[in-house]
């Protein structure tokens, strides 16, 4: 009787490693699958960092080498890189953790990089519209004031082709902010369901 119950037993032991290994294997896959989606959605949010950064500097070498032709004055020019600067600069803050470093720290870690990235773009935001109707509304102006004094049609034909632009730039701009904030919400999903 005594060898049977050693046998269960030791079979007992046998199943137990069997599951510990399992086990094992199975976190190993599911922390790569993680850090795939991780490192997915990580290269998506920097990509999104790099256009913003790019269009920017769009903006500022119009500002310089075109506003200046069309007769905008130098404080809008001047404030107009003044706020690319700024917003790359933001930009730049708000993505720097973004890397691979971070895909190698432990999922906590990471979750407090995500969230805090997430706040930022939706606090953002609320700058960014204030922001954006402000320059657009004083884009509108110097486009009128800067019109021949016998044509303004010219100005409100500038303006309404500024407003287009505004509108179509506004779009990007919320479909980029979406896709950054899905990324996260993709990160933090995946790492919730660990």
């Amino acid at each position: 009787m005594e060898n049977r119950e050693i046998d269960a037993f030791e079979e007992m032991r046998s199943q137990i490693s069997i599951l510990k290994e399992k086990l094992e294997t199975e976190n190993i896959i599911n922390d790569r699958l993680i850090r795939k989606v991780m490192k997915f959605n990580f290269n998506r949010i920097n990509r999104q960092a790099w256009t913003s950064i790019i269009c920017s500097l769009l903006v500022i070498l119009a500002a310089i080498f075109s506003f200046g032709k069309l007769g905008f004055s130098n404080y809008f020019r001047a404030f107009t890189v003044i706020l690319m600067l700024i917003c790359d600069y933001f930009t730049w803050k708000m993505h720097r953790n973004i890397n691979r470093e971070t895909m190698m720290k432990n999922l906590k870690q990471v979750t407090v990089i995500i969230r805090k990235l997430k706040e930022d773009y939706l606090g953002w935001m609320k700058y960014g519209i204030v922001i954006v109707l402000f320059w657009g509304s004083w884009f509108c102006t110097e486009c009128i004031v800067n019109a021949p004094a016998e044509d303004k049609t010219i100005g409100i034909i500038m303006s309404a082709g500024a407003l287009a632009g505004l509108a179509i730039g506004a779009f990007v701009g919320l479909k980029m902010h979406r896709s950054v904030i899905r990324s996260c919400d993709e990160i933090l999903g995946q790492i919730r369901e660990e």
